[in-house]
């Protein structure tokens, strides 16, 4: 299966439909929109983080974007769990895009 026809579909629904990173708002320069989310996300320094990547393919746990939607508050540096003003991902969201990340952030 494609993980990353599943992952595109939890940020575009948890995070760009909600107006956060859509192309209108760009929220900390991330969008997450269809034809901008790969290139906003892979291989990108985060804005919060510059340390790390959004998304360092084949490793989910040195990538910030995955740092941010999970239940860690000291990894996140106390920023605000994401999706900011909603519901936390599910775990199957989350260990989704893990997956995603893990087997190389793929462009597919």
């Amino acid at each position: 299966p494609s993980h990353r026809n599943n992952s595109h579909r939890i940020l575009l629904g948890r995070c760009a439909i909600g107006g956060c990173h859509s192309l209108n708002s760009e929220r900390a320069e991330l969008v997450l929109a269809p034809g901008h989310a790969y290139d906003s996300i892979v291989n990108k320094p985060s804005f919060l983080n510059p340390v790390l990547d959004r998304i360092e393919p084949g490793d989910a746990a040195s990538s910030w974007l995955v740092i941010m939607i999970e239940d860690d508050d000291d990894a996140r540096l106390h920023y605000s769990r994401m999706p900011l003003g909603g519901q936390p991902l599910t775990p199957n969201q989350i260990a989704t895009i893990v997956n995603w990340v893990e087997n190389g952030a793929l462009r597919n």
